[in-house]
């Protein structure tokens, strides 16, 4: 869970559900997404909690989800069960394991068929590029079935505007 919209991939809203602060306080959950670098190595149904300060990660929900979750003295990594790929790292940092979105591992990904030429569903389906990178993307040849167009600034994707 967070606080900070503008970690989210996807969001939508989410009725219902409060969450209870350290200092007994409660927080509204509002929605509900995705937080991460691509929407293939992102972490799901993460709730936007309206008041929180701080990322929070449930270690058992990794664990429901076929991961196992490993601390030593200075890392903590969680594994998934299957590939046993790492599939996100923290570092100890003054007694709490602090995890650096960054550190989702990156693979290649080819997309084959596409069919919308709408420049904001490719920003999102691009991890939210800039549309300048995206412009280099489609002149450079670089993803298979990007539309050639320009990619200009017509409207303002919720996500990225907060």
């Amino acid at each position: 869970m967070t606080g900070d919209k503008s970690l989210f991939l996807s969001l939508r809203p989410f009725n219902g559900g409060k969450v209870t602060f350290g200092d007994n306080g409660k927080g509204e959950i509002i929605a509900v997404g995705k937080v991460g670098k691509s929407p293939s190595h992102a972490i799901d149904n993460v709730f936007l909690v309206k008041g929180l300060k701080f990322n929070l990660l449930s270690i058992s929900q990794f664990c429901d989800r076929g991961n196992s979750v490993v601390f030593d003295h200075n890392v903590c990594r969680i594994v998934n069960n299957e590939s046993q790929q790492v599939i996100l790292e923290g570092k100890r940092l003054e007694n709490t394991y602090k995890v650096d979105l960054d550190s989702l591992p990156n693979i290649s990904m080819t997309c084959l068929s596409v069919i919308d030429n709408d420049p904001l569903l490719w920003h999102k389906r691009l991890g939210h590029a800039s549309f300048s990178l995206i412009n280099k993307l489609k002149n450079n040849d670089l993803v298979i079935g990007l539309p050639n167009m320009k990619f200009s600034l017509d409207h303002v994707c919720s996500a990225c505007a907060t």
